[in-house]
């Protein structure tokens, strides 16, 4: 079968559950699945090995979903605007390419300073979550403010 070089398209679309998952075996770069009714994605994912990127804004996830912590070609993952809680930082540390993280307007009622280690990040969203520390501000002055911020709260 030919490598699958086109994004994959899906959003607005209200999928609930991923219905099939043929999509699997074409290892597609891009993957939009913006404004749909998603909570969890297929374990089958983790076969992506050329997914670079996923769109997920705008869906009901409530955690990171568990699968792409296995998909270690990420460099893009938004999440923005769906019900996420929490990440686990050292499975993210893992995704060695992932520079983009958008996280912003969310559940997260705290940040895990671990997350400061995730030293490929270029682009971390986190506005618009409940947490308290790190403050507006830090969060405000950028993704380089809010790693070097987050660094400095881990235990030594």
């Amino acid at each position: 079968m030919k490598p699958y070089c086109y994004p994959i398209d899906l959003h607005d679309h209200l999928f609930t559950p991923l219905i099939d998952n043929n999509f699997t075996r074409t290892s597609p770069p891009f993957l939009f699945f913006r404004n749909n009714q998603l909570s969890d994605l297929p374990s089958e994912m983790k076969n992506l090995i050329k997914l670079r990127s996923i769109i997920l804004n705008y869906n009901r996830f409530k955690s990171f979903p568990e699968v792409l912590y296995q998909v270690l070609s990420l460099e893009t993952v938004l999440l923005g605007n769906n019900q996420v809680g929490g990440v686990d930082p050292c499975r993210l540390m893992k995704l060695v390419h992932l520079s983009t993280l958008d996280l912003s307007n969310n559940d997260l009622l705290n940040i895990p300073p671990e997350l400061g280690l995730c030293t490929s990040l270029r682009c971390l969203s986190l506005e618009g979550n409940p947490f308290r520390t790190p403050r507006t501000a830090i969060v405000a002055r950028g993704t380089d403010a809010v790693l070097e911020y987050l660094r400095s709260r881990i235990p030594t």
